[in-house]
């Protein structure tokens, strides 16, 4: 009964795991985690090919269920032929791998999926001896010296074949070489001695006694005997106090190096006067001397061991030179002037971006040209890319030459007067002070010959003082406004700075106080009028300079500080707004906007521009908003072709229609049907704006000629005229528009090229409707009159201006302020009369300023805010003025 309970037991447990009956399960796949790699041979024979089988397992060691990759092959043995990667589909695969190094390696598997399987170590044994390897201790031997070698008896892989059990036999080139025994090698390899009796290149050979295509001979052997003799070589030619080299080599009996000496060697000359060098010792028979000769001709040199004087020889012939003296050739060195850089100066010319943030590298450029934009060219500076043409210094002295001897050359100087120096080969330096007078200096050229035979020779070397200080004179004085602060700097050149005890002799005006010691004259004067002046500076030195004659002019109207913006701002817009406000925008790396309101002289900021602009236009519309077009270009801003729209009521800035092209320095015109014409920015094309959509369109004509920094002012009739501007170069060349053609035509020409200048429409007098064209670089100003299309001239300015502002008044004349010259950015103002064609001096800016802006406010004052000034710290300003 027991038994038959068991059995129903067994029974159903057996169901159980059959998977009978409810309740069975399915065991889980088998996942590959590694490989296994089997080699069908344990000991291989080097260069014989045999298979490995790899199969992939499970982490416990089992057969994976399946298994499909790519499998890559590596092995101990860098010499291996291996499979190249090859894909296993299954569970197992076999592969043929040859390897051919001897001794104990090993084969890896590895695939993508990171398994990895390494076999156990493979005794791999080389194959037949084929060969022996001859190799010596070293490739030199001595006659009668036993020379150590050794014998490796190899496979074709170059494998040491330890069961080789032949009999070695050894022969030699040197027939009179004393050969070891025939022998056996001990697990392949064997160490023997042989001693060698003839001199030159001898090589050893072993060869198997029964096979002899088993063989080997080693690399040539230099075996010398013991030295007899010196070789003693030369370039064959020199030069006295010249060092010249020689190679002595230790010869045998039969001219072959004896490798062996190591004697000393004494080198003589029959040159008795030559400079030997010290005794020496041959290592390796060889060594390097350097004998100078002392007497031109025909010379030899003599090696001899100072033991065994037999041991000796002498050098071929030399034909030895008479080396030239050395001389000074460079002259008498120049005279000098304290305070001046001493002797010549040699100069190169940088175009450099300007020192406004963002600035950019330097590149060499040609002064006084309009690709170098040069000092004497100052429209350059407002022309594109807005650099000038830098000088820098590269040396300034005097080059001292010389001749003969044996260089390299050294100097020397003693008596230089005080300020100069001689480094290396050059004077230089700038007498100091207080110095003026004769200097009998002596200057020594040394050369690298031996004996040493320096030439000396004195010079006398005048220094004197520079000529007075000159007192400098601009070409438009600034003007003084009556009850407004005035200030100027007086400078001088020449002389020896620094300059003091400036005077000024004359009447002032009253309140214009006493010039300073560092020639400032200031203050804020009450009454009008022309007070002539005359200006004199002392030197460094208490030289005088010579009187210069001023006209220190005070007048009714001029500019008085009114504050300051909120940032400081340069090549920004200014646009007088509806309600008497002037919203200013942008600037040098700005999207910011403020406005001025006139009732408070408070400045409030504004919504922000969706960009930073700088020589944008802004241009107001019939609907009180203000179009901002284009600009970038400074300082690394964009070039852009947006636009976007400033509205008054909100303070908010909105972004329109977009330029076909991008823009800057360019034009806005604001037209009589309220459209807006975009000309200029180096481009021949023109758009008109459409308020009432909110685009740009293309005009149906095209510029004459692509120009930037020029002027478009609208005329009477509609039409606009273009003057100016630059291209390559400045233009002289003018066109007009046409809105009702949509086209440009080309109109009489200007007398000046100009870039930078102003163009005004004036409304009074009998010049009504004409415009006035001024500045550019140029003194000279000129009309333009619609009725004939043709310039005449008027005026001319003051001052050659470039940059300045113009600005119509509300008694017809116009304003020009700022901008500059080439003597740099000026305050100075002038006023052009339409009536009688002429300019006049105003009241001067408080600050000289250029890239500002002007603006008429509505009680007739003009606003003048920002630019920039080279000399304040920054450069740039956030100050504000009023012209009134």
């Amino acid at each position: 009964m027991k038994n038959g309970l068991l059995a129903l037991v067994l029974v159903g447990s057996l169901s159980v795991l059959n998977g009978c009956g409810g309740g069975t399960t399915t065991p889980p796949p088998i996942l590959a985690t590694q490989f296994s790699v089997t080699p069908a041979t344990s000991s291989p024979k080097a260069g014989t090919a045999f298979m490995i089988t790899v199969t992939a397992q499970g982490a416990a060691g089992q057969t994976a269920s399946s298994y499909s990759g790519t499998l890559h092959f590596a092995s101990s043995d860098s010499n291996a032929n291996l499979p190249g990667d090859s894909p296993m589909t299954g569970v197992t695969g076999t592969f043929s791998v040859t390897l051919n190094t001897a001794g104990a390696q090993t084969i890896t598997v590895t695939d993508t999926q990171s398994l990895k399987g390494v076999s156990n170590a493979i005794t791999v044994g080389a194959s037949g001896a084929t060969h022996f390897s001859v190799s010596v201790a070293i490739n030199v031997a001595t006659i009668g010296t036993p020379l150590n070698f050794t014998v490796t008896a190899a496979d074709t892989l170059g494998n040491t074949v330890t069961t080789y059990s032949g009999t070695v036999h050894f022969t030699t080139s040197d027939s009179a070489a004393v050969l070891p025994a025939d022998a056996t090698l001990t697990n392949g390899v064997g160490n023997f001695s042989i001693t060698m009796k003839t001199s030159g290149a001898q090589t050893i050979t072993a060869t198997d006694k029964t096979s002899n295509s088993i063989t080997g001979t080693s690399n040539a052997i230099q075996v010398s005997g013991p030295a007899t003799h010196f070789s003693v070589g030369s370039a064959g030619t020199g030069a006295t106090r010249s060092p010249v080299l020689l190679l002595v080599a230790a010869l045998d009996a039969s001219n072959n190096s004896s490798t062996g000496y190591s004697g000393t060697v004494r080198i003589t000359s029959s040159d008795k006067s030559a400079i030997l060098p010290a005794n020496a010792v041959l290592n390796g028979g060889l060594a390097n001397f350097q004998i100078t000769f002392e007497t031109s001709g025909s010379q030899t040199a003599t090696a001899t061991d100072t033991v065994t004087s037999a041991i000796t020889g002498s050098s071929s012939p030399i034909a030895v030179s008479a080396t030239a003296p050395l001389s000074i050739t460079s002259g008498n060195p120049p005279n000098g002037t304290v305070g001046s850089s001493y002797g010549t100066t040699t100069t190169t010319y940088e175009v450099c971006p300007p020192t406004f943030p963002g600035g950019g590298s330097c590149r060499p450029c040609v002064p006084n040209t309009i690709a170098g934009c040069g000092a004497n060219l100052p429209f350059c500076g407002h022309a594109p890319p807005f650099v000038a043409c830098i000088a820098k210094i590269v040396f300034s002295g005097f080059a001292l030459t010389g001749t003969g001897g044996v260089r390299p050359y050294t100097w020397t100087a003693s008596s230089l007067p005080p300020g100069l120096n001689l480094k290396p080969s050059s004077i230089s330096g700038t007498p100091t002070p207080g110095t003026a007078a004769t200097y009998q200096t002596m200057i020594t050229l040394n050369d690298a010959g031996q004996p040493p035979a320096p030439f000396t020779a004195t010079y006398s070397i005048v220094i004197s003082n520079p000529p007075p200080p000159v007192v400098s004179s601009p070409s438009l004085f600034p003007g003084a406004t009556i009850n407004q602060p005035f200030s100027y700097s007086f400078s001088a050149t020449a002389g020896l700075p620094p300059y003091s005890n400036w005077k000024v002799t004359g009447t002032l005006p009253t309140g214009i106080l006493p010039i300073t010691n560092a020639g400032v004259l200031a203050g804020t004067p009450t009454t009008t009028g022309s007070f002539p002046i005359m200006v004199t500076v002392d030197d460094s030195v208490s030289q005088v300079s010579a009187a210069q004659a001023f006209n220190l002019q005070v007048y009714p109207h001029g500019f008085k500080p009114d504050g300051a913006m909120g940032t400081p701002r340069t090549s920004d817009t200014a646009t007088l707004l509806t309600d008497g406000t002037v919203l200013i925008a942008g600037g040098l790396g700005l999207a910011s906007a403020e406005k001025y309101d006139p009732t408070t002289a408070k400045f409030t900021p504004t919504g922000s521009m969706s960009m930073p602009r700088d020589s944008h236009t802004a241009t107001r519309l019939a609907s009180g908003k203000v179009l901002i077009a284009g600009g970038g270009g400074l300082g690394g801003d964009p070039v852009t072709a947006t636009a976007e729209l400033f509205d008054p009521a909100t303070g908010i800035f909105t972004l329109t229609g977009s330029m076909s092209v991008a823009r800057t320095g360019h034009n806005a015109t604001l037209l009589s049907d309220g459209k807006v014409l975009i000309t200029g920015g180096g481009t021949t094309t023109a758009e008109l704006y459409d308020p009432s959509t909110g685009k740009f369109t293309p005009t149906t004509g095209l510029l004459t000629t692509a120009r930037t920094n020029d002027t478009a002012t609208l005329l009477p009739s509609g039409k606009v005229l273009i003057t100016g501007g630059f291209n390559s170069g400045a233009l002289a060349t003018a066109e007009l528009y046409d809105p009702a053609k949509e086209t440009f035509a080309a109109t009489g020409s200007m007398a000046a090229t100009r870039v930078s200048q102003t163009a005004t429409l004036l409304t009074t007098g009998p010049n009504t409707g004409k415009v006035v064209v001024a500045g550019g670089a140029t003194t000279a100003a000129e009309l333009f009159d619609p009725a004939t299309g043709t310039f005449s001239a008027t005026g001319p300015m003051a001052a050659a201006l470039a940059g300045q502002t113009a600005t119509l008044l509300s008694d017809g004349t116009v304003l020009m302020a700022g901008g500059s010259d080439v003597n740099g950015i000026i305050a100075a103002a002038e006023l052009y009369d339409s009536n009688s064609g002429t300019f006049s001096g105003t009241g001067g800016l408080q600050t000289a300023r250029e890239a500002h802006t002007a603006t008429l406010l509505k009680d007739g004052t003009v606003l003048v805010t920002g630019g920039v000034n080279p000399v304040i710290p920054g450069g740039i300003l956030a100050t504000v003025e009023l012209y009134q």
